[in-house]
């Protein structure tokens, strides 16, 4: 027989129980995989639809707030980039070729140095990103029809926004920075 002094230290615990069981199957539920999984009407996986970022023909905007918005806005094209460059204090054009930075003057164009000065230059190595993050644990989630792979990157949350053929986004968040990498195929 149960003493009646015990009831509430029994309903205590039991529901403690079922805490403790719904919390456990939540988290298993939700804790990433290595893997990727095959999404219906996903015809490529990131890691081949990587190749259109590194090697492909898209147009590009590269938005950075970081106490003062910076814009990239400019196309790739088989291993070359061309370029603005827009600042509230200034612009310019520029080009990327065999990773050699040039700005474009009225003279013709002379090597720079300072493109990304300020900013975490390592968010724009793509081919070191990709590489970094293959053997990284992920979420996936389906979103208005878009696959969102986040991962932890650096000290970012990285966030990468695909359809069916291509990346569309590259998010990193930390803090109050944003860098938005938004990719358009010619």
């Amino acid at each position: 027989m149960i003493n009646k002094k015990n009831i509430p230290i029994i309903t205590i615990l039991i529901i403690c129980l079922i805490f403790m069981a719904c919390s456990f199957y939540n988290h298993k539920q939700t804790l990433p995989t290595k893997k990727e999984e095959i999404v219906k009407n996903d015809s490529k996986s990131l890691f081949e639809k990587e190749e259109y970022i590194l090697n492909g023909n898209y147009n590009y905007k590269f938005e950075i707030n970081d106490n003062k918005k910076v814009t990239y806005k400019g196309s790739y094209n088989n291993g070359e980039t061309k370029g603005k460059y827009i600042s509230s204090d200034k612009n310019y054009n520029y080009i990327i070729t065999n990773k050699n930075v040039y700005i474009i003057k009225e003279n013709g164009k002379e090597p720079y140095k300072d493109l990304y000065s300020n900013l975490d230059y390592r968010l724009f190595d793509f081919e070191s990103i990709f590489h970094a993050i293959k053997e990284k644990n992920y979420i996936k989630k389906i979103e208005n029809n878009k696959v969102v792979y986040t991962y932890d990157y650096l000290d970012y949350k990285l966030s990468i926004i695909t359809d069916k053929e291509s990346i569309l986004k590259i998010i990193f968040k930390k803090d109050n920075v944003t860098y938005d990498f938004s990719f358009v195929r010619k």
